[in-house]
C-alpha cells in the first residue's frame, strides 16, 4: 500500500524504529527493495530520483511504483528524489507520487527558497509531503571542498 511519509515518519518515531529509503531505476531494483522491506517488516521509501530519467523515465517510474508500491505487503511511500525541474516535481505531486523533494540547491540561496516555497505550496494542497535541499550540502565530487550547508 502506498502512504504518505508524514505518517509513517510519525508512526516510526512514535514507536522508536527506522526504515530504509532505497532509490531504483528498475523492475528488478524496485522488486528487490520492496522484498527486503517485507522480509524485515519495515515499511519503505521507494525513491526515483530525477538524475535516472535516462534509465528510466517519470512516467515509467510511476508505474512501477504505484504497481509495486500497492502490491507489497509493507507501507510503500513512492518518493520522487532529487527533482530539480519544478514542473516535473509538481507533475509528480499531480500524478502520484506520495512525497517529493525539490532541489534547487544550483541556483541562488534567494530563488531557491522561492522555487522551493512554490513548491511546498502546491504540493501541500494535494496533501503530498515535500523535501528540500536548501543551500549546499557537498558533493562528492574532488573539486568540491565543501562539507556542510552554509
Amino acid at each position: 500500500m502506498i502512504i504518505s511519509s508524514k505518517n509513517m515518519l510519525k508512526d516510526a518515531r512514535n514507536n522508536g524504529y527506522a526504515f530504509p529509503h532505497f532509490n531504483f531505476w528498475n523492475s528488478n531494483s524496485i522488486r528487490a527493495e520492496i522484498t527486503a522491506a517485507e522480509n524485515k517488516g519495515l515499511p519503505v521509501i521507494l525513491a526515483w530520483a530525477q538524475s535516472h530519467t535516462p534509465e528510466l523515465p517519470i512516467k515509467d517510474a510511476l508505474y512501477l511504483g504505484k504497481y509495486y508500491g500497492q502490491k507489497a505487503k509493507v507501507p510503500v511511500v513512492l518518493h520522487l528524489d532529487h527533482g530539480m525541474d519544478p514542473y516535473l516535481v509538481k507533475w509528480a505531486a499531480l500524478n502520484g507520487f506520495s512525497s517529493i523533494m525539490i532541489d534547487a540547491s544550483a541556483e541562488k540561496f534567494s530563488e531557491n527558497v522561492r522555487i522551493t516555497r512554490d513548491v511546498v505550496n502546491y504540493a501541500h494542497r494535494l496533501g503530498v509531503c515535500v523535501e528540500a535541499e536548501i543551500g549546499h550540502v557537498g558533493t562528492n565530487s574532488s573539486e568540491d571542498s565543501s562539507s556542510y550547508t552554509k
